[in-house]
């Protein structure tokens, strides 16, 4: 996925009644903006309904997270044990705070889980509850809030560990890689020299390479309501012809894996009624005849 797409999904996301609800986890090469295109929708605008809105958007450095730093440090009440709001997450609950007016002045906002493959193992079960409940202790994300985790690829050079199959599982799995020519168009508008962007076309290597393709997701039951509300949020719709076929393959194979992925693009090629209220349970079925073949 180019950061083109990546941009695209985003807006999508959080235009749509239902694919906001699910995380998306982007792996990418340092550099190649997995942060700074969310971050850009506080900054510039995102467009939700025909209208540019700022919207707000938090990040969490997962480098710097300790446990407490998410769930807080316990104390006795009474013959209860109780915890106290930690003052990053207690800036989102103080009503007078204007992070969380920010939150709760507008319908759309995103969450950002910076770097989660460096999360500390003793701070992956705070954020396996965010991911799984859409919420730490008594901070919960707000409706129409869409949670982005960012990672570096397991590959040598960074120093990273990976994601266990059940916090991948909770997410949409995209990976990210960068595109020559939609970097030139980002450098027109963004003041890079001109003399450097009529440079960058005699490097051969692309500045970013690709994750290593054993990065997959899993196959589960879970990932197939994912999928269905993907495709019934209109996914397909984002990009015309073959890239939109491609792109959608993509998105979905990061949340069902490739195969049962292939099973739904070929039931769009087959036209079947995603809006029809028995489709979920009917794909199921026929999902699960697939895999007894």
């Amino acid at each position: 996925m180019t950061p083109r797409q990546y941009k695209a999904l985003l807006i999508h996301n959080l235009n749509s009644e239902l694919a906001w609800k699910y995380p998306l986890c982007v792996y990418g090469e340092t550099g190649i903006s997995k942060t700074a295109i969310p971050r850009s929708f506080a900054l510039e605008g995102v467009k939700l309904g025909g209208t540019m809105t700022k919207i707000p958007v938090i990040v969490f450095n997962a480098t710097a997270l300790e446990p407490t730093d998410l769930t807080g440090l316990p104390f006795r009440d009474g013959e209860l044990t109780r915890y106290l709001t930690p003052e990053m997450l207690a800036m989102c609950e103080d009503p007078e705070n204007q992070v969380r007016k920010l939150l709760s002045s507008y319908p759309k906002s995103i969450v950002i889980i910076d770097e989660i493959t460096r999360l500390e193992y003793q701070v992956r079960n705070a954020v396996m509850q965010l991911l799984d409940e859409r919420r730490i202790g008594s901070f919960h994300l707000p409706e129409g809030c869409q949670l982005v985790c960012t990672a570096n690829p397991p590959t040598e050079g960074y120093q990273v560990s990976e994601l266990d199959r059940a916090l991948m599982r909770r997410t949409i799995i995209l990976d990210m890689h960068a595109d020559l020519e939609e970097w030139r168009e980002w450098g027109t508008t963004h003041d890079i020299l001109p003399g450097i962007l009529a440079s960058v076309g005699r490097i051969k290597a692309v500045p970013t390479t690709h994750i290593d393709g054993a990065l997959k997701q899993g196959y589960c039951f879970a990932g197939v309501t994912m999928a269905s509300d993907l495709l019934r949020s209109g996914l397909e719709n984002i990009f015309p012809g073959a890239e939109g076929e491609a792109f959608t393959m993509e998105v979905l194979a990061g949340a069902v894996g490739s195969q049962a992925a292939a099973v739904f693009m070929k039931g769009l090629t087959e036209r079947c009624r995603f809006y029809q209220p028995n489709f979920k349970t009917a794909l199921l079925e026929r999902i699960k005849s697939w895999f007894k073949r």
